[in-house]
């Protein structure tokens, strides 16, 4: 009787090798869509402003470099040769800029600007992209200055943490890691030149073209992460302009591309802008979802935005004291006001709403502030006629939030325009606004809140060194992220090669 038995345990350690690898698919799947993704190594730019390669000290696309491991402080880099004094003031070559910095594709960080002062790029490349720390007292948890349009550097790292095939014969996937916002804002501030961009991509064209796993199925199986708007990379935008990758150019037509706003498409999937919070571990994010429930909110909205001619009636109404909104301006360099990132959620964190007006396009990030901060967003937009022009939700009905990010949170198709009721309020006018403000009832505020808590890790970009074989620390939230979830809607739903926009969306 004693022989079964034994027979049963010599085959434990097959049913335990058996279990364990069927269990390691299974996270295979929910943390890269069941992709082994192999990044595809572009050459990098060379650029006559660009010194020697030796003064970068770490580089966005190096797949090796881990970071310091510990939160790393920011460095003032040396002052690059060129003096931001004015947009069009051609670089001074004479002047060096010694000493390694952060860099990317090989660019050192100093040598990019991506607004009016002029070690931004430095700050934002810190801490392995996810920028430099705050110094706040919202949260012990750290809270970083995280640039807006940095999706490309999120993606990357994912990808080399989690998901990495470095044999290109064994990969499902291709990632592409073109440095578009690099190249827009090298080529719009005067760092590099027109034939030296134009030039670049021609030459990542022609590497492409030349390999075999994109002679395969001509680039259908390949991802492109498009970390500004869709829309600045169509044919008469700057976007196409600056960079010469343009939504409409054949070599691309078949290509999966992310981006952070855009219109519904079966090529396209819209993600979260990139925010403030980078868990490490489980425990981060319900530290998060503690603090964000237990805070004291005010029943009004606050408004915390730049004047826009837009905006006037909106910032007029709640400036004055109507019982329905705050008012904060917003406008300004970062530089000259002692008002910083964490100030803004702070401030989203005293109020049950938020009022999230469009911008320079139909989507802000303040929106996804909004939610991690557990307010509740006002967008401005009609449900039954959503491409109605309101110069409140922006002139492009098709990439307002509706269209933009329903294929993210799992609509099929661009039908259905009441899941954003979830999460936010709708209304059209700010007089509409006013009136929700004013009506809603309790019950309905909670179960708003309760909606924006349960999809909060699905806006959470986790820390860029993080590794999802840290399963113990990461089982309950880490394949909620929304890298994961994007791999998993193109697994789900791949692009066919058939055109389904419109002239306009150009893809």
């Amino acid at each position: 009787k004693g022989r079964p038995l034994r027979r049963h345990r010599r085959m434990w350690p097959l049913l335990f090798v058996l279990v364990a690898t069927a269990r390691g698919a299974s996270e295979a799947d929910a943390i890269c869509g069941g992709f082994r993704i192999h990044v595809v190594q572009l050459p990098k730019p060379s650029f006559s402003v660009i010194p020697n390669a030796t003064s970068v000290d770490w580089d966005i696309w190096d797949p090796h470099y881990q970071g310091p491991g510990t939160v790393e402080v920011f460095r003032m880099p040396p002052r690059p040769p060129i003096r931001f004094r004015t947009r069009h003031q051609p670089p001074d070559l004479s002047v060096p800029a010694d000493g390694p910095v952060p860099g990317l594709a090989g660019v050192p960080c100093s040598y990019i600007r991506a607004g009016d002062v002029w070690h931004l790029p430095c700050m934002y490349l810190t801490n392995l992209g996810m920028g430099s720390v705050q110094q706040q007292t919202l949260t012990p948890l750290d809270f970083y200055d995280t640039y807006s349009f940095s999706l490309d550097w999120f993606v990357l790292r994912y990808i080399y943490n989690n998901c990495h095939e470095e044999d290109p014969e064994k990969a499902t996937l291709f990632f592409l890691p073109l440095p578009l916002t690099m190249l827009y804002k090298g080529f719009a501030f005067h760092m590099f030149t027109a034939e030296e961009v134009l030039g670049y991509l021609s030459q990542v064209k022609a590497h492409l073209e030349a390999l075999e796993t994109w002679k395969r199925k001509g680039g259908r199986d390949h991802l492109i992460v498009v970390s500004k708007t869709i829309y600045d990379f169509q044919d008469v935008r700057k976007g196409a302009a600056y960079t010469g990758f343009r939504n409409s150019d054949p070599f691309w037509s078949l290509t999966n591309v992310f981006s952070i706003e855009g219109p519904f498409h079966q090529r396209l999937i819209n993600m979260p802008y990139p925010t403030f919070l980078h868990p490490r571990s489980d425990s981060d994010v319900d530290n998060w979802l503690a603090q964000i429930q237990a805070a004291k909110r005010s029943r009004k909205a606050i408004l915390a935005a730049g004047s826009r001619a837009s905006r006037r009636h909106l910032i007029k109404e709640c400036s004055a004291d109507n019982g329905a909104c705050d008012y904060f301006s917003a406008s300004g360099d970062v530089a000259d006001t002692a008002f910083t990132y964490w100030n803004l959620i702070d401030l989203y964190m005293k109020y049950t709403f938020t009022l999230q007006p469009a911008g320079d396009t139909p989507t802000r990030r303040g929106f996804f502030d909004s939610l991690l901060a557990g307010s509740i967003p006002i967008i401005f937009d009609s449900i039954d006629e959503p491409r109605r022009k309101n110069k409140l939700s922006g002139r492009l009905g098709d990439r307002r939030y509706i269209y933009s990010y329903a294929r993210f949170f799992g609509e099929t198709s661009d039908e259905n325009r009441r899941w954003i009721e979830k999460i936010a309020i709708v209304v059209e006018y700010e007089e509409d606004a006013f009136r929700a403000i004013k009506e809603i009832t309790d019950e309905q505020i909670a179960q708003l809140q309760k909606n924006i808590v349960e999809i909060i890790p699905s806006l959470l970009y986790w820390d860029t060194r993080w590794r999802s074989d840290s399963r113990a620390r990461s089982r309950k939230y880490g394949a909620q992220n929304p890298i994961a979830r994007a791999l998993r809607e193109l697994r789900d739903r791949p692009y066919n090669g058939t055109p389904t926009g419109t002239a306009l969306d150009q893809l």
